[in-house]
């Protein structure tokens, strides 16, 4: 269960570093505002689940792209060593692709632990939104592809 000191310590821990955030009223999770503004990107968020941070980054594709990057999925997931990669495939809405990275907090979490965690997700999946950006598989809403290419691999760290 979540507790409102353990969401209030991941909230200052962002605050320490930096990171544009904001809280959810439906669903108890900090979304990372930095990110979601980039080009492709639907959301991103820091969620506690039963002791464990899940830190996930998703990104919205088109419906063309789905089979290629269900054949390219594996290779994905070879080339991210932090984040676990899939894809969300719904009748009623837009196709995604999910990054996420889950870490248990029931002996403890550092700042440090958790800095490093979250620099790591942003990274694999700045970089392979990056890729699915230069090959147009995103549904891209926000940027022109050159504000996207400057802003992608700036990370907070």
């Amino acid at each position: 269960m979540i507790t409102l000191s353990e969401l209030s310590l991941i909230s200052e821990w962002l605050k320490k570093l930096n990171v544009e955030f904001y809280q959810c009223d439906s669903c108890l999770a900090l979304h990372l505002s930095y990110l979601q503004k980039l080009d492709g990107v639907a959301d991103a968020k820091v969620e506690l689940i039963d002791n464990v941070v899940m830190m996930s980054v998703i990104a919205d594709i088109k419906s063309s792209a789905i089979m290629s990057l269900m054949a390219e999925l594996s290779q994905i997931n070879l080339s991210t060593f932090f984040a676990k990669v899939y894809l969300d495939v719904k009748d009623n809405s837009e196709a995604r692709i999910v990054f996420s990275y889950s870490l248990h907090m029931t002996d403890g979490l550092t700042f440090n632990q958790f800095s490093m965690s979250l620099a790591s997700l942003e990274e694999e999946a700045l970089q392979v939104i990056g890729e699915l950006h230069s090959c147009d598989l995103l549904n891209n809403k926000h940027h022109s592809s050159d504000e996207l290419h400057s802003s992608v691999f700036h990370t907070f760290h």
